[in-house]
């Protein structure tokens, strides 16, 4: 997309083509000519920023130091920075952090497991956070891991994931995420497809009540918090994935807020919002989404029945 003028607005455009895996992010190129004046001709300024989405596949690094591209078919994307062993690290240039507070990595260790450092400017530079890699139980089996940042410089750097361990191979790496600072927890409607919200059925708040779409309202059942532990939350308690189910299908409630897997959403920078632990997305079901139509798990896609913009 582009425009012309001393001002203007690049309106950017729905993908289709593209998965949540794959290297996409924006660019901002922009050139201005003079006109020139007293017998000095025309000059011109050109300029181009690179804007990094919050979600990233490990192997789209751009510069790294002693690792491997490797296989998997659990793999986000089909493929994992693999083979780590003590010191070794990937970078990403160039990435904006000063609004960040969490980072999150999907890992998988058959190995010794270890930790991940997060740093800025150098493998060496200031140290943003640290997060434990477990062992998982085997190279296929992935989770989880997150952390809180600190010491967040200002303006753009280059991003350093400093891997440590023992000896051999310590775990591997899928993807990571940040999240960003909004002032805390932040209520509002979570809107969806068709400008229709996401809403807790009659207000209820028992555990197992059903999660729809209907008509914005501005009402209770529509509002929702983002507390930065990667929750969602209405009436006090959750929204939740039906015994922690992975399938195609699977029940999407409110329930107690007890810290689990079936309780985690991760907007994506494409508009879902995924839950990690069963690698799908928040869903509108069917094809016609008027009042009432229940939301549920669904492999994750590109169609505006998973598209949400949260408060």
């Amino acid at each position: 997309t582009s425009a012309t003028g001393c001002t203007g607005t690049l309106q950017t455009l729905a993908d289709g083509e593209h998965d949540p895996n794959a290297n996409i992010f924006g660019v901002v190129d922009a050139e201005y000519t003079d006109k020139g004046a007293n017998g000095q001709p025309a000059l011109t300024a050109h300029d181009q920023h690179v804007t990094q989405p919050g979600h990233r596949q490990a192997e789209h690094h751009t510069a790294a130091s002693g690792v491997q591209v490797v296989s998997h078919a659990a793999a986000h994307g089909g493929k994992t920075v693999g083979y780590i062993e003590n010191g070794d690290w990937i970078a990403f240039r160039p990435y904006a952090l000063e609004n960040t507070d969490r980072f999150t990595a999907r890992i998988s260790s058959a190995g010794t497991g270890g930790t991940i450092e997060v740093r800025a400017g150098s493998p060496t530079g200031t140290l943003l956070g640290t997060v434990a890699a477990p062992v998982t139980g085997g190279w296929e089996t992935f989770q989880d891991v997150t952390t809180t940042l600190t010491n967040r410089p200002a303006g753009s750097t280059t991003l350093y994931l400093v891997f440590k361990g023992g000896s051999g191979s310590l775990f591997d790496v899928d993807e990571f995420s940040f999240t960003t600072t909004g002032g805390g927890a932040r209520p509002g409607p979570v809107k969806g497809v068709n400008a229709k919200c996401l809403d807790v059925d009659n207000a209820g708040t028992a555990d197992g009540t059903k999660i729809q779409i209907w008509t914005c309202n501005g009402s209770a059942a529509q509002t929702w918090t983002v507390p930065g532990d990667g929750t969602l939350k209405a009436l006090g308690k959750c929204l939740d994935v039906s015994g922690g189910g992975t399938a195609d299908g699977t029940k999407v409630q409110l329930w107690t807020c007890n810290g689990t897997g079936a309780q985690k959403w991760t907007p994506q920078s494409d508009g879902t919002v995924r839950n990690p632990q069963s690698a799908k997305c928040l869903d509108a079901s069917g094809g016609v989404w008027n009042d009432g139509t229940p939301v549920h798990l669904w492999t994750c896609h590109t169609g505006a029945n998973q598209k949400w913009t949260m408060p």
